[in-house]
């Protein structure tokens, strides 16, 4: 449900605000990933992950401040 929801505001919104919502279920894979599946991410991947998250944070922000 929640991945259709989002999929209906990136068709009716603007991407700019949407995409860093996109980004934002990796921490959540990683925790259920880790607990339902017994998965332990090596540091490549908790590098990759944080500066995907990082990077949709970024871009939130920029985007909010050209909206002001």
């Amino acid at each position: 449900m929640a991945y259709l929801s989002l999929v209906a505001a990136t068709r009716g919104g603007d991407v700019a605000l949407v995409s860093p919502y996109r980004y934002s279920r990796l921490p959540f894979a990683l925790v259920l990933g880790f607990f339902l599946f017994n998965e332990n991410p090596d540091k490549w991947m908790l590098l990759g992950c944080f500066l995907i998250v990082i990077s949709g944070v970024f871009v939130l922000f920029l985007s909010r401040g050209k909206k002001a």
